[in-house]
């Protein structure tokens, strides 16, 4: 198991002045089975003219490149940033401007929702999900009635925009929006789910193999995008 990369401090064919010098102990270099080993530019203070034993410990200058121990902690830490999946209560300025950030780091241009539109949804009496990494928007689900878009009665929903930054983009977060709408979809006794879903991210498979969404059609051009979108529903009663 590979914990740290490093590299010798001398004869170097690369630049070395933003690597950090430490000092290691150790007992083998690379892996021979000689009784003695060469003292090169692992022990620049031997001048290169030595010979040892590998077994003895000794404590060599070294540049070190990556500790992969430390790059995984990291990576865990990034991981697990406080986030949170909530229903949209007040509607305000800043929520817009955030919510518009998303909107930019999530799509084209010719896709992004303007912040009128985003406060004019956000107000609607359907249900907003929003996730919020480190107490900032980061993801959303956007809904409107149904009734707007001609795929439903009072009783659905149509789902107007699915938007996350690409740092949290996936199927954690994909899944702790859906589970929050479920959740408060059925709470207000709303009975279907419906939804024009892009086929090129995705998205459309994901809703189909992992949560049953219906597959009902696919619009090659759908709204102008020059993307084909494929329609989806879901019932919330089985």
């Amino acid at each position: 198991k590979i914990k740290r990369i490093v590299l010798g401090t001398s004869y170097n064919d690369i630049p070395t002045n933003d690597l950090k010098p430490i000092n290691l102990t150790i007992s083998k270099l690379a892996g021979s089975p000689r009784e003695k080993e060469y003292l090169d530019a692992m022990y620049p203070q031997a001048g290169g003219t030595h010979f040892v034993n590998p077994k003895e410990e000794r404590e060599v200058r070294l540049f070190e490149v990556a500790e992969m121990e430390k790059e995984k902690l990291e990576e865990k830490k990034e991981k697990n940033k406080e986030f949170k999946v909530e229903v949209v209560g007040e509607v305000n300025d800043e929520l817009v401007n955030q919510l518009a950030e998303v909107e930019e780091a999530a799509f084209p241009p010719e896709m992004r929702l303007g912040e009128e539109t985003i406060r004019s949804v956000l107000k609607s009496e359907t249900p907003q999900i929003i996730l919020k990494l480190n107490n900032k928007p980061a993801a959303y689900i956007l809904t409107i009635p149904a009734t707007e878009m001609g795929t439903g009665g009072k009783d659905a929903l149509y789902i107007w925009d699915i938007g996350a930054r690409p740092e949290v983009r996936g199927i954690k977060t994909i899944k702790a929006l859906y589970d929050k709408l479920i959740e408060e979809a059925k709470r207000r006794k709303y009975k279907k789910l419906t939804a024009h879903v892009r086929v090129s991210q995705h998205l459309s498979d994901v809703l189909q193999k992992r949560y049953g969404w219906k597959f009902i059609k696919r619009i090659e051009n759908w709204a102008g995008f020059n993307e084909p979108f494929d329609y989806l529903e879901y019932n919330l009663e089985e």
